[in-house]
């Protein structure tokens, strides 16, 4: 290889399972400011944070049960709604572009009682979970992640649960108590001559990852650009551009020409 290319980068030291609910609440406090202060989602929606706040009310007080459609097939499936639900539904919104546009709108539903609008959210956050490979994920996370929550592995100190009801963790020592897991390898030294260039993308600010986690990672390359621009796990939602940067990567071998401004140019869309 000649290059490498990461997305949606973390470092070592980092937990999606302790760092994700902080980061979602941080996500979350940037719509009710986006929303603020773009005067047609403002006019629509002029309280959204005291919104978000009723509806994780209502749903602690009375789930609702309903019908969705079941992501594997035609059929549809009992589900209740409630304020864990809401707020895991949420998170899965602010990281697509497109459903964070309907967040005011499904939070402001769901607030008075309605939830039409949050269904979609509760659809993608089911269907999303059903791909995963669960079992590998358990085998990483209950190794590597569950000694960092309990504070045997990290200095940092566990986080608490979010305004969004999000706690790190939540029934992660119960599942790995029945799951099977071993214990990391220490990590070997790297030469840091032999290692190839990197380009590092990471999600601007909109989303619920920091473009700080891959920061922390671009510190420890010696031959590596870190560009934070446009956000998403799929290939379909990079734009051009970001396309465009990759492919110039790998075909000229090195970061030194390749121009990133055009990332800075990038807008996102309204609310």
């Amino acid at each position: 290889m000649r290059t490498v290319t990461l997305r949606a980068v973390i470092a070592p030291s980092g937990s999606l399972v302790r760092d994700n609910p902080r980061q979602a609440q941080a996500a979350l406090e940037r719509l009710f400011r986006d929303c603020e202060a773009e005067a047609a989602c403002h006019a629509a929606f002029p309280d959204l944070e005291r919104d978000f706040a009723r509806a994780m009310a209502r749903l602690e007080r009375d789930p609702v049960p309903v019908r969705l459609r079941d992501p594997a097939g035609d059929d549809s499936v009992s589900f209740r709604i409630d304020q864990g639900v809401l707020a895991g539904s949420v998170r899965r919104m602010l990281m697509d572009a497109g459903l964070r546009r309907r967040l005011p709108l499904a939070i402001h539903e769901a607030a008075t009682g309605r939830l039409e609008t949050i269904r979609v959210g509760v659809e993608q956050t089911i269907a999303v979970a059903g791909s995963l490979a669960w079992g590998m994920g358990l085998s990483v996370v209950c190794a590597e992640d569950l000694p960092m929550l309990e504070g045997r592995t990290s200095p940092r100190s566990p986080p608490r649960a979010s305004s969004s009801g999000q706690a790190p963790g939540v029934g992660l020592r119960e599942t790995c108590g029945r799951w099977p897991a071993g214990t990391p390898s220490r990590p070997g030294t790297i030469d840091r001559s032999e290692m190839m260039p990197a380009l590092l993308l990471s999600r601007r600010r909109r989303s619920s990852h920091a473009a700080g986690l891959g920061a922390e990672v671009a510190q420890a390359l010696p031959y590596q650009r870190h560009a934070p621009g446009p956000r998403g796990h799929r290939p379909r939602a990079l734009p051009d551009c970001a396309l465009g940067i990759m492919a110039s990567f790998v075909e000229r071998g090195s970061m030194a020409s390749v121009d990133t401004a055009l990332f800075a140019s990038l807008t996102p869309a309204p609310l």
